[in-house]
């Protein structure tokens, strides 16, 4: 399946640089729509197969009635040469998409149903486990009435 940006003008871009300790999240950084947000405390670099690893493990976790919001969308371009290929001769061809994800910003927000949100506590230890999968380390964030 497909999992990247579909209409831009050229698919190779140059290699992103990530500035650890200057850059902070200044749009996504408290969750809007949900109860539960998972929150990134470093800077890095998400790939697809992060993001769709994340949503699975999530949906696994949590019971029928939950609202996943995914708030990030890879578009940026990787490039790999083949293993049996010599120096020169041109760019590799794409081999994936990564999100650039800044400290601060919110990966994941989750809507709980009226009963589960009783046992809240609950459900932010559990998905910690969470942090284990991703290349960013990451923090439950509570939506605060």
């Amino acid at each position: 399946m497909y999992q990247g940006a579909l209409r831009l003008k050229f698919k190779k871009m140059h290699r992103m640089r990530l500035s650890v300790s200057k850059s902070k999240e200044t749009r996504f950084f408290c969750p809007k729509f949900c109860d539960i947000a998972i929150q990134a405390v470093s800077t890095g670099k998400i790939n697809n197969k992060h993001i769709e690893t994340g949503r699975r493990y999530i949906r696994r976790r949590l019971k029928k009635g939950t609202v996943i919001k995914i708030n990030m969308f890879p578009y940026h371009s990787f490039t790999k040469k083949p293993i049996s290929a010599r120096m020169g001769k041109g760019k590799g061809r794409v081999y994936g998409w990564l999100f650039p994800c800044v400290k601060g910003r919110i990966l994941y927000e989750i809507r709980l149903t009226k009963l589960m949100a009783l046992r809240t506590h609950y459900y932010l230890t559990l998905l910690k486990g969470l942090s284990k999968k991703m290349p960013v380390q990451l923090k439950t964030v509570r939506l605060i009435y």
